[in-house]
């Protein structure tokens, strides 16, 4: 069982690649049928491990049971809505993919990592960090390699220079327009997928640094924070670079308060940055704005429920609102009283972590959890599989860890 997801983490890292090398994107159906297959792998190893521990199972669920009811109520609900509404069995998937599968990749990876020995935790841990490292220097690795052989790259089924388009080649590199410098997108296949992820794993780098002892792990690991705030301002993510910021205050929080002059310079120099950044995105920043402002009206229309698959990021598909907001976009699907219980849901994840001792390896993706819901708000946090996959399984790892620890 441990090498069965030690290789499905490494297929979810490269994810994106395999896609494009093996199959091209032009072949989308294909590429969909590989999403797919992913999934199922997932579905198998939970599936596998219920049925050889069995006695888990009753435990979990009295341990989880708020947020099992509440999520389990939320989806079954949304899916009766959508129903009622005559809504296709496809913009109902779609809906649950893009709105509501996170929780269950979160809940199933707590259950996995549940039935998993100290020992094998203890070395996933510490090799964990490393992993995240590696994937961040071969994104860099990989960007560079474009700008020095771009004809491989379109070889390979990679488009021109330009934005997403939904069943064709994915651009060779993504740019806010044209004209401007082309974004940092890592292994990941979107510039602000790769912030979210970069951004949910920066105070577990930061806390990876920290707990170094010799100075060649210190001068090691610092050098790898360092590339990954490179990272992080490369992929030119407003969103990414705020909540980065935020991630540091929170880690540094009792160092700030005794340093209160640190904390005002990084805060200016945080909104300098982002108003500056803004301002030469000027397009980009007003869209957002308008779709924000619109998407609420939509809501104050129709305060119920329209129906899974409605908004973004099922827009490429038979949605037509884009709301720039996962929570509006969960209100505008399955209404306003779902779109609170699932925000219970996750308050109560949340807080879940934090039943244990104050300095654990699980704070860290604490914060990077809280960061992603906080992002949410101006973004579809979880509309991409692969930072799902490697954020939650990674999470349930650590809370579970901790909890053994403790015990």
């Amino acid at each position: 069982m441990i090498y069965s997801l030690i290789v499905f983490y490494g297929i979810i890292i490269l994810y994106h690649i395999i896609s494009i090398v093996t199959l091209h994107i032009r072949w989308y159906e294909n590429i969909t049928s590989l999403s797919l297959l992913r999934d199922l792998w997932w579905v198998a190893i939970v599936s596998v491990t219920a049925l050889w521990k069995y006695k888990d199972i009753l435990p979990f669920v009295r341990q989880r049971k708020y947020p099992l009811l509440i999520s389990s109520i939320t989806i079954i609900s949304a899916i009766g809505l959508s129903l009622r509404q005559w809504t296709q069995r496809y913009n109902i998937f779609i809906g649950i993919k893009y709105g509501y599968m996170f929780l269950w990749i979160l809940l199933s990876a707590l259950f996995v990592w549940r039935t998993l020995s100290k020992e094998q935790k203890e070395k996933i841990t510490t090799i964990l960090p490393k992993v995240l490292i590696t994937t961040i220097i071969a994104g860099l690795l990989r960007q560079m390699a474009k700008y020095i052989r771009p004809d491989f790259f379109f070889n390979i089924g990679y488009g021109a220079i330009g934005d997403f388009v939904f069943g064709q080649e994915p651009p060779i590199y993504y740019r806010t327009w044209p004209g401007w410098e082309p974004r940092l997108q890592g292994l990941f296949a979107w510039p602000n997928n790769y912030g979210y992820f970069l951004a949910a794993f920066f105070p577990l780098l930061i806390y990876t640094f920290q707990q170094q002892i010799t100075k060649n792990k210190k001068l090691l690991w610092g050098i790898a924070v360092s590339i990954t705030v490179i990272s992080i301002i490369l992929t030119l993510s407003r969103t990414a670079w705020i909540w980065t910021i935020l991630g540091i205050i929170l880690i540094y929080a009792t160092r700030f308060k005794q340093h209160k002059k640190i904390l005002w310079a990084v805060l200016i120099t945080t909104i300098t940055s982002i108003l500056w950044l803004s301002i030469l995105k000027w397009s980009s920043t007003q869209e957002h704005i308008i779709q924000k402002l619109s998407s609420i009206q939509y809501i104050i229309d129709k305060p119920l429920w329209y129906w899974l698959g409605s908004s973004w990021p099922a827009i490429h598909h038979e949605g037509t609102i884009l709301p720039e907001n996962y929570y509006i976009q969960i209100a505008i699907d399955t209404g306003t009283v779902w779109a609170i219980l699932l925000l219970l849901t996750l308050i109560i994840l949340l807080h879940n972590t934090k039943i244990y001792n104050k300095n654990n390896n699980s704070k860290p993706l604490m914060i990077g959890f809280f960061i992603l819901l906080v992002m949410g708000l101006f973004l579809h946090v979880f509309e991409d599989s692969m930072v799902n996959y490697i954020f939650f399984i990674t999470r349930g790892l650590y809370i579970w860890y901790e909890s053994k620890q403790k015990i």
